[in-house]
Formats: C-alpha cells, structure tokens, sequence
C-alpha cells in the first residue's frame, strides 16, 4: 500500500473512525477541567527527584518550573502534573507524567480542552520552533 493511500484510508478513507474519534472527543470536552478538583502536594520532592535524578533536568530549571507554576505535585499519587495553558494563561487542562523510574506512565487528565498542550511562553522572537509530543518525552 503505497503512502497516499494509507493517508486517505486513515483520514478520508473510513469515515466510522473518524466519526468515533469526533465522538470520543467530546465526550472528553463535556467535562470541564479543574486544578481544583487535584490534592496538590506541598512537597514536591518526588516530583523534584524524579525530573534531576532519573530525567537529568537541571535542578534549577526545575525550581523555576515550580516558581511560575509549571509543574505541580498530586498528593494521592505523586504524578507530576504539568498545567495546560490557553492564550490568556487560564489553565485548561494537565499532563501528567508519574514519577516512578522503573514503570512509566503519562497521560491527560480528563476534561482536559481539546487543542491544546503543554507549552512554556516566551517573551523573546523565536528562532526557531521545537515541538514534542508530551512534556515529558
């Protein structure tokens, strides 16, 4: 099967998937996202542990994450949870990564808004743009 193909059965070609996925969707966006609704944890040193030691992030940059509130700790299962931002800075949804080395485990939370992703907003013009597919590849 050639590429062509394979793009127009995934996309145009099988209109049941499509209309699955659309439904799934917004199942998805009918709940509505709340931070509030997440014990956050005070202490953060899983969270911090996990993202120096076992990911090599620098320890700083980590400090900074949790200042402009980047990252967050879940109490009852010490996820990290990485805030989605929409254009004016409301949180509309999170990421979360665990924080156990030897099983890994990611996801979205539910009732998160659809479209959007963890990002890190700059002041500067950019010159040049990295995109990844969660926060934590």
């Amino acid at each position: 099967m050639s590429f062509e193909t394979a793009i127009y059965m995934l996309t145009e070609g099988n209109e049941k998937k499509d209309a699955g996925q659309d439904k799934k969707r917004d199942e998805r966006s009918a709940k509505t996202f709340s931070l509030d609704n997440i014990e956050l944890c005070k202490d953060m040193r899983r969270a911090i542990a996990y993202l120096s030691k076992t990911r090599g992030i620098d320890y700083d940059t980590i400090q900074k994450f949790i200042e402009e509130k980047y990252i967050f700790q879940e109490s009852k299962t010490n996820n990290i949870i990485f805030p989605i931002y929409d254009e004016q800075r409301q949180i509309v949804g999170a990421e979360i990564n665990g924080t156990l080395s030897d099983k890994r485990f990611k996801g979205i939370k539910s009732g998160s808004k659809y479209g959007y992703g963890f990002n890190i907003p700059i002041s500067e013009p950019l010159k040049y743009a990295l995109f990844f597919e969660s926060a934590l590849t």
